[in-house]
């Protein structure tokens, strides 16, 4: 796609199958080709602003650019939260546990301790945990979108009926 911010048109079948939220309309056709969806583009004549002023400025950026770490975010990780979550869980937890282990040396082997490292290795290897757990809930919520998905298109042929003869 050469343009994503100018006319769209979508089929009734990509409209079902897509989720929609507010101000991610700019980022449908990302999300469409994401989920396998065939696209297409048709050359539209483009009018110059014959009166008013545009709405958009210097403040939309920032919003543009949450939006866009959002759709990445539940494009890449959506389906499978454990990998962010986990990952970084299990990344925290291997640092408290090394800063752990630095602790023991300074303590017993420098013989002088700092009461900082114990803090530290507490909230890293609480983060870590904290992170994993949000992954386990996530992986939950996605299992459960994606059955919700595929009761949907059930569903979805049940109402259509079957295919009639011609």
């Amino acid at each position: 796609m050469t343009d994503l911010n100018s006319v769209k048109a979508y089929r009734r079948e990509v409209m079902d199958g897509l989720t929609r939220r507010p101000d991610w309309h700019r980022f449908m056709v990302v999300i469409a080709a994401a989920q396998g969806f065939r696209l297409a583009e048709r050359p539209v004549p483009l009018q110059p602003r014959q009166a008013g002023k545009s709405k958009f400025g210097i403040g939309r950026i920032p919003v543009g650019v949450l939006d866009l770490v959002s759709v990445w975010f539940q494009l890449r990780f959506g389906r499978k939260p454990m990998l962010f979550f986990g990952v970084s869980g299990a990344v925290l937890i291997f640092l408290g546990f090394l800063v752990g282990v630095y602790a023991l040396i300074e303590r017993y082997v420098l013989e002088h301790g700092n009461r900082a490292f114990l803090y530290l290795v507490l909230l890293l290897v609480l983060a870590g945990l904290i992170l994993f757990g949000f992954g386990f809930v996530g992986e939950m919520l996605a299992g459960m979108r994606e059955e919700v998905r595929g009761l949907q298109r059930e569903l979805g042929q049940l109402r259509d009926g079957p295919p009639t003869e011609r």
